[in-house]
């Protein structure tokens, strides 16, 4: 489900279920791994929200950048965390 430009959500990576196979991965660290995964991504994408609403209508200054540059970071990993999951 695509939401705020994310193709996942945290209920998505929370929820998603895999085939077992024999001699698979061990369940429970893979949905240990998992729950981190959703609480960093929990994290990133309030973050970002709440950086996108302090930019939107600031008047830009020498200061704005290194909150636009928090922004464009956080933009960054949100992708990275995209291709993990």
């Amino acid at each position: 489900m695509k939401q705020n430009g994310l193709q996942l959500t945290a209920l998505d990576v929370h929820t998603k279920e895999f085939d077992t196979r024999w001699r698979g991965y061990d369940r429970d660290q893979v949905n240990e791994f998992l729950d981190i995964i959703v609480q960093d991504y929990e994290w990133v994408k309030h973050e970002l929200l709440r950086l996108k609403r302090l930019s939107d209508g600031v008047v830009r200054s020498p200061g704005d950048m290194e909150l636009l540059n928090k922004l464009e970071e956080l933009e960054r990993r949100v992708g990275e965390l995209e291709r993990r999951v």
